[in-house]
């Protein structure tokens, strides 16, 4: 066992990633439910807002939470930050609606 941690200690090569140009990109959303992990494509996430954790709808509504922050989200997903708790997917976007005071 000595001789193998030895090895394993001073053979240790680092990996090229630099090859795999999608590799820091997440196609999906891992978000916990009762016993489960969900895995929520990119494109069937309308936006994601950071409250107490962070929280994912779906496009059906469905709220799902996940643990991955929304730095982390905004780094490696295509969403767009719009707000500081919020960001939402470009892709979803149907409309935009005026607040009295002409705001968006």
């Amino acid at each position: 066992l000595e001789l193998t941690l030895e090895r394993l200690r001073t053979d240790r090569r680092s990996q090229d990633f630099s090859v795999l140009p999608e590799a820091n990109h997440l196609r999906q959303i891992p978000c916990f439910g009762q016993h489960m992990v969900y895995f929520l494509k990119i494109d069937a996430v309308e936006c994601v807002e950071s409250r107490a954790g962070v929280c994912v709808p779906d496009l059906e509504g469905v709220e799902r939470s996940t643990a991955v922050p929304l730095n982390i989200l905004r780094r490696r997903t295509p969403l767009l930050r719009c707000h500081r708790q919020f960001l939402v997917n470009v892709d979803q976007v149907q409309k935009l609606r005026y607040v009295d005071s002409g705001l968006v």
